[in-house]
């Protein structure tokens, strides 16, 4: 793991509590910030959505290392229930304008005193709507930033909000909004969630993401190996 990510390693959900910029890798996400290096010093925390990816860093001496995804089986139902009774607010920013919409309806029904304060889709036609959204983002002021427009471009649009002077909790979620919008609350059944098989799950249903879980996975094998050679030899 290249020191960035691993110097903002977090272990446990309380690492969490302090406002700032946190993203969720596995192996396919690992590539992409393993080569954005001047991105992943922006974030204040990385955790780790997958269990064997857990479990390799355990055996490559990173300690006790959970869990943590922005989904329904981790992380979620805990910042939504919390913000509706603090009272915080919550921005939604990601999937296609449909699914958007839809997450949104089933935000209200499942915490129906939940404050949305604006919500749009994760496509921008041009730099300028970029610019004019995180404008409209920063001057609402929301204490919490939900963004799932894929690994790369949601860490690269939070960084962004927290350098035009936005301060909250910003969260990547990746696929979350799109599979809540089309499946409901337990995107996985819960018996692939208890055998750890979302990844299968995963394929089942979106099919286009056999190259992430093959060719992507396997290269991931390799860099990961390689970057523990550096980590325990030294090499540069």
């Amino acid at each position: 793991m290249i020191a960035e990510i691993e110097q903002r390693l977090v272990k446990q959900p309380r690492q969490l509590l302090n406002p700032g910029i946190y993203t969720f890798i596995n192996p396919y996400s690992y590539l992409v910030l393993r080569k954005q290096p001047e991105l992943t010093e922006l974030l204040d925390g990385v955790a780790v959505d997958g269990g064997f990816l857990c479990w390799l860093l355990r055996r490559c001496g990173y300690g006790e290392v959970q869990r943590l995804s922005f989904d329904n089986t981790s992380l979620a139902p805990q910042v939504f229930s919390q913000a509706q009774a603090k009272e915080q607010s919550v921005y939604l920013i990601g999937s296609a304008e449909r699914d958007n919409r839809r997450f949104v309806e089933y935000l209200q029904w499942r915490y129906p005193q939940l404050k949305v304060l604006g919500h749009r889709n994760g496509y921008f036609a041009n730099q300028q709507m970029w610019r004019q959204t995180l404008s409209e983002v920063v001057k609402l002021a929301p204490d919490i930033v939900v963004c799932g427009m894929g690994c790369g471009l949601q860490e690269r649009f939070l960084t962004a909000l927290k350098h035009e002077g936005w301060q909250g909790w910003g969260f990547s979620c990746g696929g979350f909004m799109h599979q809540t919008s089309r499946h409901g609350e337990q995107y996985y059944p819960a018996w692939v969630d208890r055998m750890n098989l979302r990844f299968a799950f995963r394929i089942y249903d979106e099919p286009v993401l056999i190259k992430r879980y093959t060719v992507d996975y396997l290269k991931f094998a390799g860099v990961f190996a390689w970057d523990q050679w550096r980590r325990r030899y030294g090499a540069r």
